[in-house]
Parts: structure tokens; C-alpha cells; sequence
């Protein structure tokens, strides 16, 4: 059972160091529709919304034959510049669905991607890498003045959320998806 989380002021929690027992989660993501399951994406209509859209924006880039260009800023692999297209073709879907489904599907090969990818496709049969996320769960979580929480980005979920003045949260990596009923403090 999730309980509350307190950071005391003046402290910093680095969650991923120190794992309170029960809060964290890691799932595989070995199918598309697991992020249905686990709660990333809501519902499979958003499902197969950003799957059309992911096939089209790749299927343009290709058809384009432009260069691959490196992502700035990042180590990460070449891209053929799809998210933007993918995004624009995604509506109805949330900022943070999307970017979880692109964190998924970057990684498939673009070819595979247009032809063999569904909801049901065994993502390890596409590519080697293997695929996790990680779920926070806690009741309430208050970060008290001058406190700092920090963990790697992951979903958060939690029935309320409260920095208070000076509090800070420190995401290290690709992005927090924070569920909460009330967000106070932000």
C-alpha cells in the first residue's frame, strides 16, 4: 500500500537511491498495448491514434530520403526527424502519452514501423534494446520549503502533490508524467 512521502526541509531525497519500500514499480513494456495496461496511455483509441500517426509521419520522412541528422544536444541516434510530424498527427492525445508512446517507438526500426508494428507485436522481436518504465506510488507527497526530491524521469503517481515555497523537484533525464488529483505549489 502506497503511503505519504515527506521531504523534510533542508533535505534532498534522491528517490532512485533511496527506494521507499512498496512506492516503486518497473514494468516491461514488451507489447504497444503495455502502455495501456500500465496506465501510460488511456485508452486504446489514443493507442491506435498515435500508431496511425507514427506510421504516417515515417512514412513521409522515408518517402522524403532525406539525410539522418544527429538530435542536438543528445548522444541519442540519428533521426529522421518524425517526431514533430508525429505530434501534429497525434491530437487527441495528451503531451504526455505521446511522449511516452515516441520514447517506445523511436527505438523500433522506421521500416519495421510501417509494416509489422500493431498493438500485439512483440516489441524484442523488433529490437534488441529492452524496454522499462518506472512507477512512482505514493498518497500524498509534500516537499517542504528548501527540500529537494529528485528522481529519474518516470510516471508519479499520487493524490496530492505539494511544493512549498523554495521546495524544489529535480527531474534527471527524459521527463516526469505527474498523476495527481491536485497539484499545488508547481
Amino acid at each position: 500500500m502506497p503511503e505519504d512521502l515527506i521531504v523534510p526541509s533542508g533535505q534532498t531525497l534522491d528517490l532512485d537511491a533511496n527506494p521507499p519500500t512498496g512506492a516503486l514499480r518497473r514494468v516491461n513494456i514488451a507489447k504497444l498495448e503495455d502502455l495501456v495496461t500500465h496506465g501510460f496511455v488511456d485508452s486504446n483509441s489514443s493507442l491506435q491514434a498515435m500508431m496511425t500517426s507514427a506510421r504516417e509521419a515515417t512514412k513521409a520522412a522515408l518517402g522524403e530520403r532525406r539525410p539522418f541528422t544527429r538530435v542536438p544536444g543528445t548522444l541519442r541516434q540519428a533521426d529522421l526527424g518524425r517526431y514533430r510530424p508525429f505530434m501534429l498527427g497525434a491530437r487527441g492525445t495528451t503531451p504526455a502519452e505521446a511522449s511516452m508512446f515516441w520514447s517506445v517507438v523511436r527505438e523500433l526500426p522506421p521500416d519495421s514501423l510501417i509494416s509489422k508494428v500493431d498493438a500485439q507485436t512483440a516489441l524484442s522481436s523488433l529490437s534488441p534494446k529492452a524496454i522499462q518504465a518506472t512507477i512512482w506510488s505514493f498518497l500524498d507527497v509534500t516537499i517542504k520549503s528548501g527540500a529537494n526530491l529528485a528522481l529519474i524521469g518516470a510516471t508519479f503517481n499520487c493524490r496530492h502533490f505539494v511544493i512549498e515555497h523554495t521546495g524544489r523537484l529535480l527531474v534527471k533525464g527524459t521527463g516526469l508524467y505527474l498523476k495527481a488529483s491536485s497539484i499545488q505549489g508547481l
